[in-house]
């Protein structure tokens, strides 16, 4: 999963909002493929995609530990696709 919200709203509610990251691979309109090379932290083992179109809320209390970090143009296709999401 990749947390979307910002620490402000994470720390104020408990809770996290994230998009799924699946490595079945579909290539979907609203979908970001991503390997290790897209990280500042972390490492993937295989070639992933977050799934725009798939945002959940959960709650802090169940996240039990961060895996990475993506780069910050990974993090601009995603607005861009949840932008064209919800237009």
């Amino acid at each position: 999963m990749l947390v979307i919200s910002s620490d402000y709203y994470n720390q104020a509610t408990e809770d996290i909002v994230v998009l799924a990251i699946t490595s079945k691979l579909k290539s979907l309109d609203y979908s970001v493929i991503i390997g290790s090379k897209d990280l500042t932290e972390g490492e993937l083992k295989v070639t992933s995609e977050i799934r725009a179109d798939k945002i959940y809320t959960l709650s802090t209390s169940i996240v039990r530990k961060k895996f990475g970090q993506v780069n910050i143009e990974i993090m601009e296709g995603v607005r861009g696709k949840i932008n064209e999401l919800i237009k």
